[in-house]
């Protein structure tokens, strides 16, 4: 989900030698583009079962009204600026759920490798890989070697959140 922004205008005049005036417009906006997804599972005997990943939003904000890590989740996601900031915070309200109240992290449960979280972790947090958009405003260790795409962050986290939020679902 992304905010709405006004398009942007340019104006400018030009004066001609005769005189006379050219006025030229320009104006500019970001286009963001959703689907709908279905997908087919086949099953044995060919029977198959449609899933509509968005069929299950309902429930996870019903969910929400219940559970403060849900809500805090659902809201930094809704907010619609995924930055590198944004995308630790939905992590840590994730993992910090899961070591409350499970005994399995976001690794145990298959969602994520030890490397690619101690990736986004490093990326996130090292102003020499990302510069002004890291979550500190020093170097503390050495920045990685291979940072991380803030769109492989997105994939990762999106990952794990829509993965955590049916395990929450499954538990209610």
């Amino acid at each position: 989900m992304r905010s709405r922004t006004p398009i942007k205008t340019n104006l400018c005049s030009r004066i001609r030698p005769d005189g006379g005036r050219d006025h030229y417009s320009y104006f500019s906006d970001n286009i963001f583009v959703k689907d709908n997804l279905t997908i087919k599972k086949i099953k044995s005997n060919e029977k198959y079962e449609l899933v509509k990943p968005a069929d299950n939003i309902l429930r996870w904000v019903r969910l929400g009204l219940k559970d403060k890590n849900v809500q805090k989740a659902l809201r930094l996601y809704g907010m619609g600026n995924l930055d590198w900031v944004n995308l630790y915070r939905l992590y840590e309200v994730i993992e910090d759920d899961l070591n409350r109240y499970s005994s399995k992290n976001v690794v145990q449960r298959g969602w994520a490798t030890q490397k690619s979280i101690k990736r986004f972790k490093h990326t996130a947090n090292s102003p020499g890989a990302i510069g002004d958009d890291s979550r500190h405003g020093k170097e503390y260790t050495k920045p990685p070697k291979n940072p991380m795409s803030l769109n492989e962050a997105h994939t990762l986290v999106e990952f794990i959140f829509h993965n955590w939020l049916r395990y929450k679902d499954s538990i209610q």
